[in-house]
């Protein structure tokens, strides 16, 4: 009888022992997950913000009044001038975030497609897992602007979520920067 309760017991803890182990792999396992897509939401703003900032510290340059190197812009999209490729010859870039239907083939419903239009030729424009992309235009004090005019600097806001959800949610990425490029930070004017 002793040697049953015995074993019993050893059956009841080693149970308790093996429940345990399962339910600390499945939070390893979890965790792992989890990570494992916000680094790749981390990884594609990255990617992004380094074309983006190549793009956007080049506004103007290569252009002969960089006044004028912006063509259009509002709060999602922009078209300027600029020698992106160090050719010598100034191309028309143009940014513009697309509506969330454009990207019905990724499993979020909240994402959209960025384009990246050169000269009419569009080098990005593949569903990603973009969320969010705001453009403010700023002025030589730091302040918004909406006359293309008068931009010295522009901020840019991105965010990535994962194309994929993982336990209710998507993995998130935001990046951020304020970007002065050298061709549209002028001196003004002034008579000393």
């Amino acid at each position: 009888m002793d040697s049953n309760l015995t074993l019993i017991g050893s059956i009841v803890i080693g149970g308790i022992f093996l429940l345990g182990l399962l339910s600390f792999h499945g939070g390893v396992v979890d965790y792992s997950h989890n990570r494992m897509f916000e680094l790749l939401a981390q990884e594609t703003a990255a990617s992004f913000m380094e074309i983006i900032t190549h793009d956007f510290q080049r506004i103007g340059s290569g252009v002969s009044s960089p006044a004028l190197a912006i063509l259009a812009a509002d709060t999602s999209s922009i078209t300027f001038l600029g020698d992106i490729d160090d050719d010598g010859v100034a191309e028309t870039v143009r940014y513009a975030l697309s509506n969330t239907a454009a990207a019905a083939a990724t499993e979020n419903p909240n994402d959209r497609i960025l384009y990246r239009i050169v000269n009419s030729d569009t080098t990005i424009g593949e569903p990603a897992g973009v969320r969010r992309f705001r453009l403010t235009l700023l002025n030589r004090t730091g302040g918004t602007t909406t006359n293309v005019m008068n931009v010295h600097m522009t901020h840019v806001l991105l965010t990535v979520e994962s194309t994929i959800q993982y336990d209710g949610s998507y993995a998130r990425a935001i990046w951020e920067k304020r970007m002065t490029p050298k061709s549209l930070y002028r001196i003004p004017n002034t008579n000393l």
